[in-house]
């Protein structure tokens, strides 16, 4: 549930920038570092949102630096990784109980 949460946040705050134009390097076809760090910067707002809301723990984006704009597929390869938040079902310790203190 929290995973796919995260992806379609990620997909709808991401699909509006790479259907614009977007700049690619004349020689290979691939994204410029600036432009996968910015694609990348978005997906990480996203996730520090859902961890100020307390859905996550954290989460981090990556853009693949093999992704090709012009030919192929012309797909943008994003990967992402989501640390959810947990639960503490029992806490366990030991006290020293002294008879003087």
């Amino acid at each position: 549930l929290t995973y796919a949460k995260a992806a379609r946040r990620l997909r709808s705050a991401l699909l509006p920038k790479v259907k614009t134009v977007v700049p690619v390097d004349t020689e290979t076809g691939l994204l410029p570092t600036g432009v996968r760090k910015y694609f990348e910067g978005i997906g990480d707002s996203e996730f520090a949102a859902m961890v100020t809301a307390g859905e996550i723990s954290g989460g981090e984006t990556k853009v693949d630096p093999n992704s090709n704009l012009i030919t192929g597929d012309k797909v943008l390869k994003v990967s992402f990784t989501v640390v959810p938040t947990g639960t503490i079902n029992e806490i366990k310790g030991s006290i020293n109980l002294k008879t003087n203190l």
